[in-house]
């Protein structure tokens, strides 16, 4: 008697090849959010500074007392607390300091000084800002701060501050913290955008100070 011939075995599934690349590119953007996402959310407890100049430009997400979350740098300048002062505060000039100022306006009032201005990015265009600065200053001990926290236009939250402060042997820590809020964009983006900025945003400053002061 013949035998009957053997079932043929089912053929194996195989993912199509052109799934793979895009598959790969799903799985490359869905880490960067993951990545993107922590950077901006997951904050320090404690404030980082740099002990001299050598050190460069500290940033982090730092966590506030109030339940905040702010971005911050910090650099030690080689010159002292006045003269960092000086540039920090030098409003009419912001926008030939600071990269990211396009236009800016100043006067002052009896609360402080009004800025009015425009933040400037190549990919996100153009923000405009107002807010009054008001000073805190303490020549005797080299100790300077210029905060704010004012929401104008499309920023909800817009809180800063600069902290100028003398160390021992004449240097100076210089300080830049910033707490910004846009809707409808994720809290968490922003703040990603912010640290991508806000060490260069530092370094124009201590840039200013050491062409003014180039012997110092």
């Amino acid at each position: 008697m013949d035998t009957p011939p053997a079932a043929a075995e089912p053929r194996k599934r195989r993912v199509k090849r052109r799934w793979i690349i895009p598959l790969l590119l799903v799985g490359v953007v869905a880490g960067a959010l993951v990545i993107a996402y922590l950077r901006g959310t997951w904050a320090d407890a404690t404030a980082r500074n740099p002990t001299t100049s050598a050190d460069g430009i500290v940033t982090q997400l730092l966590q506030t007392p109030q339940g905040g979350k702010q971005v911050r740098a910090a650099v030690v300048l080689d010159h002292p607390p006045e003269q960092v002062w000086a540039v920090v505060t030098d409003y009419p000039n912001h926008d030939k300091i600071h990269r990211y100022v396009s236009k800016i306006e100043s006067s002052r009032e009896a609360d402080g000084y009004h800025l009015r201005g425009v933040a400037h990015s190549s990919l996100w265009g153009d923000w405009p800002y107002e807010v009054t600065v008001h000073h805190e200053e303490s020549p005797g001990a080299g100790h300077f701060i210029a905060r704010w926290d004012e929401p104008s236009g499309p920023i909800a939250l817009n809180r800063g501050e600069w902290d100028v402060q003398r160390l021992p042997g004449g240097s100076t820590l210089l300080v830049f913290t910033l707490e910004i809020e846009v809707p409808p964009y994720p809290t968490w983006a922003i703040r990603n955008l912010i640290l991508d900025r806000i060490g260069k945003i530092v370094g124009d400053v201590a840039a200013a100070v050491k062409k003014r002061h180039p012997a110092s």
